[in-house]
């Protein structure tokens, strides 16, 4: 009997969406109409936040942030240097500085003791990333901030859904961004979000994402901005998804707590920590490769592979190390952790249509060596 293909990740659109799609693509208003705003207002009613401003990525929306707060070609910006490209290239589009600090090897969150130790004169923000679906520690970040005139970004792109404290993302940063990319836990394909409280913010990221016009006037251009804007089809996308949203995350995580559960007793395999204070959505299920493990990372991942299970290394290469940065001049072990991390951690299936014998299957190749 042949196996079916177990995927790292599989979009699951809701309802019958052919009428809506084939309706708006007939009326010719494709572009931020009638579908985006209800989108934006329906996200912001979940998270209770008062502005959703959608745009055309989650690369989009770390670009808008940047942007709409200032950031300058002699400002410093700290992020990790454990996560998708997108958090530090961002940097770099507006010409100021990324600047790494590590992350706390258990849960791959940016370490609040070594951002301290980062802080210069020209850090001008933070940008703190919940990976894997794990809110970063944002109340030590704000501890170390103080009064300093220094901004917190939330990078969401993994953790919509997620809490700390029984707080929503978006409750502890002056900006959070969104992606709703394929592999999201909501997705529209492509797509993303800035998530804000602050009036003046929103109404400059609103003006950005659409060339910069003037939101009263809209003939009139006032500064410069880029064509970032949702489009219907996307938005139709992501409405389709919200009603079960809470019921997939939940099936999300009854998959990541049997996946918990049964390879914890492989000793080599070390599973997903979450902090006390953390409602974790498990975007992603990321186990570390432990010495004692038998195979080697790539070995496991072949073996996974011929059982035909999907498995990805997210991410294999340390930023500090793409050449990208090579202008930074960091060396290999200037981030421990991020390199340990790079070189032992391995995503299988968490998603939400995962069956019982599929988690089954899962468990066994790994522990059959």
């Amino acid at each position: 009997m042949m196996q079916n293909l177990i995927k790292i990740s599989e979009p699951n659109l809701g309802g019958n969406l052919i009428p809506k799609l084939s309706s708006v693509i007939k009326s010719g208003k494709l572009s931020h109409g009638m579908y985006v705003k209800e989108f934006e207002k329906q996200l912001a009613a979940y998270l209770k936040i008062p502005y959703v401003i959608t745009v055309s990525s989650g690369t989009a929306a770390l670009h808008t942030a940047l942007k709409i707060l200032n950031i300058c070609p002699q400002d410093e910006v700290i992020t990790t240097p454990f996560t998708f490209i997108s958090t530090a290239s961002a940097i770099l589009m507006v010409g100021a500085t990324p600047v790494f600090a590590d992350i706390e090897i258990e849960t791959f969150l940016i370490d609040p003791q070594k951002v301290a130790e980062k802080i210069t004169k020209k850090t001008k923000a933070i940008i703190a990333v919940d990976l894997f679906g794990q809110m970063a520690d944002y109340k030590n970040l704000r501890r170390i901030i103080g009064n300093k005139k220094i901004t917190l970004i939330e990078d969401a792109s993994q953790s919509l859904g997620a809490k700390q404290n029984n707080k929503q993302i978006g409750a502890k940063a002056d900006i959070t961004t969104l992606s709703f990319y394929s592999t999201k836990p909501l997705t529209s394909i492509e797509g993303g979000a800035l998530l804000t409280h602050r009036s003046d913010l929103a109404q400059k990221a609103i003006s950005f994402r659409d060339n910069g016009r003037n939101n009263k006037h809209p003939d009139i251009f006032d500064t410069v901005g880029f064509n970032y804007r949702m489009t219907e089809l996307e938005a139709i996308l992501l409405l389709s998804q919200l009603p079960n949203f809470e019921h997939k995350l939940k099936k999300r995580q009854n998959n990541a707590n049997f996946l918990t559960e049964s390879l914890s007793k492989i000793s080599a395999i070390i599973t997903p920590k979450t902090m006390a204070m953390n409602h974790h959505i498990f975007s992603q299920y990321t186990i570390v490769i432990g010495k004692k493990y038998p195979l080697q990372r790539n070995s496991l991942l072949k073996k996974l592979k011929k059982a035909k299970i999907e498995s990805k290394i997210y991410y294999p290469y340390p930023l500090h190390l793409q050449p990208v940065f090579k202008n930074l001049k960091h060396k290999p072990a200037d981030f421990p952790n991020a390199l340990y991390a790079s070189r032992n951690v391995l995503s299988i299936p968490v998603h939400p249509l995962l069956t019982k014998p599929d988690l089954l299957r899962i468990v066994k190749t790994i522990n059959k060596y």
